[in-house]
């Protein structure tokens, strides 16, 4: 493994994870796809919607069902796809580090 960021021209473009840095020095794991596509992970809280239908002075209006996005929600995570319209595209890569040893 080198400790020295790269031009990311010249990152593995076989799927392998690494690190990805913009010029605003921000960081994220990246890979390019089998479409030579370059991907960044994306982690967010997924909030489920649903809604109720409810009768207010005499109209049907919908409301949101607060409850159930609150019993629903979860945490995804996924590759996203680089617009080259994004400023921030990285133009550096590093390798990831190895993970810390399990403690004995």
């Amino acid at each position: 493994m080198t400790d020295n960021w790269q031009d990311i021209e010249t990152a593995p473009r076989d799927g392998t994870p690494f690190i990805a840095l913009n010029h605003d020095r921000e960081v994220w794991v990246s890979k390019y796809d089998e479409n030579q596509r370059l991907l960044f992970r994306t982690n967010y809280r997924s909030e489920p919607r649903s809604f109720q239908i409810i009768e207010h002075d005499g109209e049907q209006l919908l409301r949101e069902d607060k409850e159930f996005a609150e019993a629903n929600e979860c945490w995804s995570s996924a590759w996203t796809i680089w617009s080259r319209l994004y400023e921030f595209k990285p133009t550096h890569w590093m390798e990831l580090p190895e993970p810390p040893k399990e403690a004995e």
